[in-house]
């Protein structure tokens, strides 16, 4: 989806949590659509990892932005993110609108010729 809204956007994706963690490390993204269930390493604790890897190598430069992904529509959950250091919360099923306002919010992407905030 966001290869279609964003084309020029370079997209990695990983298959696992410790995966996601790895890509972070080689090519620090602008933000990261971070999924809460994931095999090997679950979102919260990738989020937490890349956090950590950011205050060790603090040298002033922008946070990535995470935004969770999840079914888990729980009151608790989008709480439990903010404390694994995400940035925001979208439940699934995500619509387009929903990955264009988070791209506008966080990286300041405009939106397709033709296409208005509402």
């Amino acid at each position: 989806m966001v290869s279609k809204i964003a084309p020029s956007a370079s997209v990695l994706q990983a298959d696992d949590g410790e995966q996601a963690v790895a890509l972070f490390r080689e090519r620090k993204p602008d933000l990261i659509f971070m999924d809460l269930q994931m095999p090997v390493k679950d979102g919260f604790r990738a989020s937490e990892e890349i956090r950590a890897m950011e205050l060790e190598n603090a040298s002033g430069g922008d946070r990535c932005r995470i935004v969770a992904i999840t079914a888990d529509v729980q009151p608790e959950t989008p709480r439990e993110c903010i404390a694994a250091g995400m940035d925001h919360y979208l439940s699934k099923p995500v619509e387009k609108e929903e990955i264009c306002s988070v791209l506008e919010l966080w990286i300041g992407r405009e939106r397709p010729e033709g296409e208005h905030a509402q």
